[in-house]
């Protein structure tokens, strides 16, 4: 990730690994919410616990 960012002009301050702390999380209601949002959810909670997927915070600020 950080090798595209930089690639595209960004310069990584800050890279922090979330997923640990996000699947102890309570789902927020979502501002829309679609007819198919359990299923999009469940697919994501599932993703995330299978380590599928990752949550990250990256901090990144412009090359000068």
């Amino acid at each position: 990730m950080r090798v595209a960012l930089e690639a595209g002009g960004l310069s990584a301050i800050e890279q922090s690994d979330l997923t640990a702390t996000r699947l102890g999380e309570a789902p927020r209601k979502p501002v829309i919410e679609r007819e198919d949002f359990p299923v999009r959810l469940h697919n994501l909670q599932s993703c995330l616990s299978d380590g599928r997927l990752i949550a990250q915070f990256i901090l990144a600020e412009k090359s000068a």
